[in-house]
């Protein structure tokens, strides 16, 4: 004689493999959303190690006019995929250096941009210029 399944065995199955598939299905959503956030995030990085190197490669008495002040993109920004990061950048003097009145400068970048539900997010880098005399 052969024996089947029974009715509470199919059902239990049945719970079973639903229970799975639906948290598969959720998985997809939230990598896809962890992916696109990461992707942000590495845009932002990029831009601001852009302006760092910009900084760092361009003449120390502009980085020393800007002291306190700062500088920024203008408000233009730049956009990838649709989302418009914007930088600015804070130039900083360094206390914590004995006799480096004019020697060493603290760059700051702040790199922010808003997420498609308005939420704020921000990458910050720095560095430190150091004026070597020719």
């Amino acid at each position: 004689m052969r024996r089947g399944f029974s009715l509470f065995e199919l059902i239990i199955c049945t719970f079973v493999v639903s229970i799975v598939v639906i948290v598969l299905i959720n998985l997809y959503p939230m990598s896809l959303y962890t992916m696109r956030r990461g992707d942000r995030m590495l845009v932002a990085d990029q831009i601001a190690q852009n302006v760092l190197e910009r900084a760092r490669s361009g003449s120390f008495d502009f980085l020393w006019s800007k002291r306190g002040v700062g500088y920024d993109d203008d408000g233009h920004g730049e956009e990838h995929d649709g989302i418009t990061y914007h930088w600015a950048c804070e130039v900083n003097d360094v206390a914590d250096i004995p006799e480096a009145e004019k020697s060493v400068l603290e760059v700051l970048v702040t790199v922010q941009w808003k997420e498609r539900n308005d939420e704020v997010k921000l990458v910050k880098h720095g560095l430190y210029v150091l004026n070597v005399p020719q």
